[in-house]
């Protein structure tokens, strides 16, 4: 087995309850094992908590010319209640036989 990790910086504003679609691409997401997890790179105000959530993530192909691409569609959610969320980051792996 294979373990490849992908870093996917984002800077954006999304305000409380805000949703993000995001769009990966590599020819290792057509096959394998999957998963995605974001996590804040920006400061937090003193006594403060902001949220991140990966909702959802879905593996697509898309047909071209000389065979196919791959994508990896991600949802990602600011979920907290107060403050907006402007930097993050998305660590994708993928588990291949």
């Amino acid at each position: 087995m294979k373990t490849q990790c992908f870093k996917h910086q984002y800077v954006f504003l999304m305000r409380p309850g805000e949703t993000a679609y995001l769009q990966q691409t590599a020819d290792v997401f057509a096959f394998g094992s999957i998963t995605v997890t974001a996590f804040l790179e920006e400061d937090v105000p003193a006594l403060a908590a902001r949220y991140i959530e990966v909702i959802q993530m879905a593996t697509r192909r898309q047909a071209r010319a000389n065979g196919y691409d791959a994508f990896l569609d991600i949802v990602v959610r600011n979920n907290g209640h107060d403050g907006a969320i402007d930097e993050f980051v998305t660590y994708t792996s993928v588990v291949t036989p």
